[in-house]
């Protein structure tokens, strides 16, 4: 792929930081189960996932997903840009969902503590990051081409 298209994506992505969602509920899921399943787990420490929100997953395609987690990603008018761009990129837009973690380099947290914060997770495999190391490069990176809001924070898995 080429720089162009990660700059088309980035844009795509950045203008989409302005939008609501309408999320529907529980689908898919036997919400009975699961709440069964998480009383029978009450006393058990709780690992450190994100919850669920708007997600990019396009670790097939380009090994990145997003994970849409600031309030303001839940507007409609941004998350009929996110959807747009997640597209672009070949992947899979869903309402609420979490990146996964197997295979993942790590995440970078962009616009952290605002409205508009979102999780990029790298993986590897990946057309455009081929190692742990150039994933946390490319996110405190505020030039980044795969993230157009400026410098993320790194959290290596």
């Amino acid at each position: 792929m080429s720089k162009s298209w990660l700059t088309t994506v980035s844009v795509a992505v950045a203008v989409s930081l302005g939008a609501t969602l309408a999320v529907p509920a529980h689908a898919g899921f036997n919400l009975n189960k699961l709440i069964k399943k998480g009383a029978a787990k009450k006393n058990e420490p709780k690992a450190q996932a994100m919850p669920p929100s708007p997600t990019c997953n396009s670790v097939s395609n380009v090994g990145l997903c997003y994970g849409f987690n600031g309030p303001h990603n839940k507007d409609q008018k941004t998350s009929n840009g996110n959807e747009m761009a997640c597209k672009f990129m070949k992947g899979r837009f869903l309402a609420s969902d979490s990146c996964p973690t197997d295979k993942a380099f790590g995440r970078c947290v962009v616009k952290g503590g605002t409205p508009d914060e979102y999780s990029l997770f790298y993986y590897q495999g990946g057309r455009f990051i081929k190692s742990a190391g150039d994933a946390a490069k490319d996110c405190v990176s505020a030039k980044s081409g795969i993230h157009a809001q400026g410098a993320g924070v790194w959290h290596a898995f």
